[in-house]
Formats: C-alpha cells, sequence, structure tokens
C-alpha cells in the first residue's frame, strides 16, 4: 500500500489500522523511526531510543489505537500483532522508507483485515 495519498497526503497509522478489525492479540512495536505530534505528550527521539534497546513496547488492541492517534508518521518500523499464547506473529504492519506501507498476514492468521 502507498504511504501516500494521491494529494501528497502521508496515510498515517492510524487510518492504517482502520482496515484491521477489533481484536485481542497483544501488538509489539518493534522499530520505530519517524515522527509524533507534538502536542500529544511523546517524543519520537525518546521512542526510537527506548526500542533500541531491544524490547519491544507492547500494546493491548485500544492501547495501540491510542498511540496510533499520536504518531504523524512513521517512517520506518514494524509492528506484530500476536495471538495469546502464539510466538509467531498473526499479523504485521511494516512502514518501508516512509513510501510503502505493508500489512502481511501470516499463514495462520485468520481474516482480519478488510481486503487485505
Amino acid at each position: 500500500m502507498r504511504a501516500w495519498k494521491g494529494d501528497e497526503e502521508y496515510l498515517r497509522l492510524c487510518a492504517l489500522l482502520d482496515v484491521v478489525q477489533d481484536n485481542d492479540w497483544t501488538w509489539h512495536l518493534e522499530d520505530f523511526h519517524g515522527t509524533t505530534v507534538p502536542s500529544e505528550g511523546i517524543s519520537a527521539v525518546e521512542l526510537e531510543n527506548r526500542l533500541d534497546g531491544g524490547e519491544p513496547m507492547s500494546f493491548a488492541w485500544d492501547e495501540l489505537l491510542v498511540f496510533a492517534k499520536k504518531v504523524d508518521q512513521m517512517i520506518d518500523g514494524r509492528i506484530s500483532a500476536f495471538r495469546p499464547g502464539q510466538a509467531e506473529p498473526v499479523l504485521v504492519l511494516e512502514a518501508l522508507e516512509r513510501h510503502l506501507l505493508e500489512i502481511r498476514r501470516t499463514r495462520s492468521s485468520p481474516t482480519c483485515c478488510g481486503g487485505a
């Protein structure tokens, strides 16, 4: 999926998550390089530094939606979703050099995304 809309407006993470159905998965923010909304109280630099330690940030679905509204642009990054008790992700969202946003389902993933 192109990261830019036709009018050169960037497709935000919260818009990308609109295609994913509500779920009970654990979401891991594994990598993030980008910008955040300044008034939302989260610093992109602090976020990047926290993830550089190798530990992902974990979110429930509703927490991920709140976080996504604080992200202005995810230039490079990876968010993986895990079913309870599973070691392999069921879904991976990846931003690649701010030009491509990708949603990948694993073989074991259920139908979760409108048209994806």
